[in-house]
């Protein structure tokens, strides 16, 4: 089962409760409830705050969630470049995507990955 997009954003927030406001648009745009897993200062290039956090995917096949994710991510910026599905170890599929110039405002990269294990 495909159960979430894990999501890494860096945004230029210059403080934490601007990266909160970040999370808080990005969970608007995406349209649904996100759990946020950290929020912590980035101190390396322009970046300021590292965003880590998932998205609910509920996915039982490859294609749906490989689909559903690509949807999603669109939300967010449209040059993607992506890597897979590839099969890893045990079984388990793995689906990830990078994008360096997103359109969301706020946002300056965004990655995300679609896993089963």
């Amino acid at each position: 089962m495909f159960e979430n997009i894990h999501w890494s954003v860096y945004s230029k927030a210059s403080s934490k409760q601007k990266a909160m406001k970040v999370f808080s648009e990005l969970e608007m745009s995406l349209g649904t409830k996100l759990t946020l897993l950290a929020c912590e200062p980035y101190t390396e290039g322009e970046y300021k705050y590292s965003l880590i956090f998932t998205s609910p995917l509920n996915q039982t096949d490859l294609a749906h969630a490989v689909l559903e994710a690509l949807l999603t991510s669109r939300k967010l910026g449209r040059n993607w470049s992506v890597t897979g599905p590839r099969l890893g170890a045990q079984d388990n599929w793995h689906f990830d995507g990078i994008c360096i110039k997103p359109t969301f405002i706020g946002v300056d990269w965004v990655m995300f990955t679609v896993r089963n294990d």
